[in-house]
């Protein structure tokens, strides 16, 4: 879904899944794919020749989403809250119409492992494998 200004994304998570969320990107806009990362925090890290950066946090400008909350903590240990979902948006001025090729990694709770990938066969270091869509112009009523 989009409007003049953003496009919007919703993640629906698996029951087992706390909601930590890599989504790798690139559209027409960007010169190099963007991995952006959603937890307890966000952060943002780009392809390289030598392969993805590390994970900037907190700067995630032109896109955004929920993070995950804390609900308590208990014998020392932090219990997250679970997010059936995640929305994202995303700023057409930063990553602009056109083709968007998407590749989304759900992790596991506890071991950070990938619970669930769309599409199933994508590796985060081949493009050729995400999904591929087009943003297209904003329909006029």
């Amino acid at each position: 879904m989009r409007d003049s200004r953003f496009v919007y994304l919703c993640v629906d998570y698996p029951e087992q899944s706390l909601g930590m969320l890599d989504l790798f990107l690139k559209t027409e806009k960007q010169s190099t794919p963007l991995h952006l990362h959603a937890s307890a925090k966000l952060g943002e890290a780009r392809w390289t020749i030598g392969g993805w950066t590390d994970l900037s946090w907190w700067n995630e400008r032109g896109w955004s989403t929920q993070v995950n909350g804390f609900d308590q903590l208990a014998d020392g240990k932090v219990t997250f809250h679970r997010n059936p979902e995640r929305e994202f948006q995303f700023s057409l001025a930063r990553f602009g119409e056109g083709k968007w090729q998407l590749l989304a990694e759900i992790l596991n709770d506890r071991t950070g492992s990938v619970a669930m990938r769309f599409p199933q066969t994508g590796d985060k270091n081949e493009l050729r494998t995400y999904f591929t869509f087009q943003v297209g112009k904003e329909e006029t009523r």
